[in-house]
């Protein structure tokens, strides 16, 4: 879960995504936003990781925040997931989280959550 500041998004990115894992970037639509993930998505690349997954959510509108989040899960099939909401608004944080504890794919492990204190 993004905000403006990359750092937490980078950091977890680095220590908890297994190798040939799939970063996926979700932020508001706004380009400020938008802009913070295509940076950590360039340098994500730069590193050898596969091409993150860009998924904008509105910042306040908890129903079309879980179906969008559900949605995306719905296109995960295999592995483990995990959800690092340090960044984004505390309404796109409790929705995300809620979209993840119910919206899992059978076989599909996790959710795992982390927070990280900048």
């Amino acid at each position: 879960l993004m905000g403006l500041n990359p750092v937490p998004v980078w950091v977890a990115a680095r220590l908890l995504l297994h190798q040939g894992g799939q970063l996926y970037l979700v932020h508001t639509p706004e380009r400020r936003f938008r802009a913070v993930a295509e940076e950590v998505s360039k340098r994500w690349l730069a590193t050898g990781g596969r091409q993150p997954v860009y998924v904008p959510i509105p910042p306040f509108d908890s129903r079309e925040i879980v179906h969008l989040l559900t949605e995306q899960l719905k296109t995960i099939s295999e592995g483990m997931v995990g959800f690092n909401y340090t960044g984004g608004t505390k309404v796109m944080a409790i929705h995300a989280y809620q979209a993840l504890e119910k919206g899992l794919n059978r076989g599909v492990g996790g959710p795992i959550f982390s927070y990280l204190d900048p």
